[in-house]
């Protein structure tokens, strides 16, 4: 009897000290990092933060593919701040995402040079190549 009361005290004891987890499938925001090449952001530190608050809800790192995933408790626009290292340098992005009710996006911002990158590269080229050619023409005009 106190040998089975022992061991029932020791199993109670060993309950106390586990570990409980749980997996759902509720909605997460996902914000994916990238360079302008395409080359994803793996593994550079985040922070989020929720409306109006300076302290961060969540800091962690990306994952291999440049993920930062997070589920927004309240609505209002939360805050994306990743910092990523490239071979030229530390780059960061900070990027506003509107939750709706649900944690539904409403509506999110990209940056222009994100939105018009081969517009804006195709002008610099045209700029470029004309201002070569101007340069080329003037030193024709110059020599007799």
């Amino acid at each position: 009897m106190r040998k089975t009361f022992i061991w029932l005290l020791l199993t109670a004891l060993g309950f106390a000290h586990s570990v409980d987890y749980q997996v759902d499938s509720s909605p997460a925001i996902v914000v994916t990092a990238r360079f302008a090449d395409e080359d994803v952001a793996s593994y550079s530190p985040f922070e989020v933060f929720r409306p109006q608050e300076k302290i961060a809800f969540q800091t962690g790192r990306t994952d291999q593919l440049g993920r930062v995933v997070f589920a927004p408790d309240k609505p209002g626009t939360w805050l994306v701040k990743v910092q990523a290292e490239s071979t030229h340098g530390l780059h960061g992005i900070s990027v506003p995402v509107e939750v709706g009710q649900n944690a539904v996006i409403v509506n999110y911002k990209r940056p222009l040079v994100a939105t018009h990158t081969k517009l804006l590269v195709g002008v610099s080229l045209l700029f470029g190549f004309f201002g070569l050619l101007s340069l080329f023409r003037k030193n024709q005009a110059v020599k007799p």
